[in-house]
């Protein structure tokens, strides 16, 4: 404690108090205080990392606004967006009066997210303003906008670099909704990494097909004999880059971009499809 001291007295409303004040160090002064008129709350029901999907909805959340005072009240309250990059993106404005210990409450509300919105993490921020536009109160809640799981899905041409020395390969992905892929066969000169085969290569050395994740803009393809690729495919969803990890230790480089117009359909059948 370091013994600074401010006595005074509240006025009947209960809003404003005023006095003097005593330093640690023998200094004095004077001070006042206005009580904040509105108290805004927001609160949205999700797990502490709400995460969303372009092109779906955000939701359900709720905002409240309570007058602390015994007397009506008018104030103005603003919505904004922060954006990823920073910049503030205006929502709704909207005059409004409180009675005394008054309460106003919105709930199950929900906010559509664009397909073309970027990816990243955004505040929904609410605001209340007195009439003379002075900030009274704020509250605020974070959310992640992710590429949506569809966008992943489909034929990827993939450019794969063993080792990042320049001689690269190319291949297939073709990733499924069921969180599997397959590669298809494309030449490549370089790297025991691969396997011949009549002048074609398995991009994992030995194995053909694996199991993928997306969690935000990361994504990972694991192959089925441990070999990895990992890196974050772009907002547009149509194109991912990163590492790769093989199953014996080798690092390497790769890029891939989707084929466009073209969907990819999986069947349960037999190797022979019959």
């Amino acid at each position: 404690m370091v013994g600074t001291t401010y006595t005074g007295t509240i006025d009947s409303s209960g809003t404003y108090m005023e006095g003097t004040m005593l330093s640690y160090s023998g200094t004095t002064g004077c001070w006042s205080a206005t009580k904040a008129m509105a108290q805004t709350t927001t609160k949205d029901n999700f797990s502490d990392t709400t995460t969303v999907s372009k092109g779906s909805k955000l939701g359900p959340f709720s905002i409240s606004i309570t007058n602390n005072t015994s007397s009506s009240y008018s104030f103005y309250t603003y919505i904004y967006l922060v954006m990823p990059d920073g910049t503030w993106k205006y929502l709704i404005s909207k005059s409004l009066t409180l009675s005394g210990g008054g309460t106003l409450s919105a709930n199950n509300m929900y906010m559509n997210i664009p397909s073309s919105a970027s990816i990243g993490t955004y505040y929904y921020w609410v605001g209340i303003y007195d009439t003379g536009y002075n900030l009274l109160d704020s509250d605020s809640f974070a959310f992640t906008v992710t590429t949506t799981t569809s966008s992943i899905v489909g034929t990827w041409d993939l450019t794969f670099d063993w080792k990042c020395d320049g001689v690269t390969g190319s291949a297939e992905w073709d990733i499924y909704n069921d969180g599997t892929f397959d590669s298809i066969h494309g030449t490549y000169d370089h790297s025991p990494e691969t396997i011949n085969f009549s002048g074609k290569y398995f991009d994992n050395s030995q194995g053909s097909d694996g199991t993928w994740t997306l969690n935000g803009n990361q994504v990972t393809l694991s192959y089925s004999v441990g070999t990895t690729y990992t890196g974050t495919i772009d907002s547009s969803g149509t194109y991912m880059e990163g590492t790769m990890l093989s199953y014996s230790g080798t690092t390497g480089c790769w890029s891939a971009t989707k084929a466009m117009a073209q969907t990819t359909t999986k069947d349960n059948f037999s190797d022979a499809g019959e």
